[in-house]
């Protein structure tokens, strides 16, 4: 029984911890949580494909013919 009280008690300790932790990290307490902005995150990206036509690894030759 004493060890149940104990395990007990930990757990209780545990779930306090952890629900004062999501109050903060939430911005509850500390007023507001930062948020990244798009330019912070994304960088630019070049999407243009860069298979030379008529190499190895160009597979263009593959597609089927257009529809109609």
């Amino acid at each position: 029984m004493m060890m149940y009280k104990s395990i007990r008690k930990r757990l209780h300790s545990l779930l306090i911890f952890t629900m004062v932790l999501s109050v903060i990290g939430s911005g509850g307490i500390l007023g507001h949580a930062p948020t990244a902005q798009a330019v912070d995150v994304w960088k630019p990206i070049d999407t243009e494909p860069m298979i030379v036509t008529g190499s190895a690894l160009d597979l263009s030759g593959m597609n089927d013919a257009p529809a109609g």
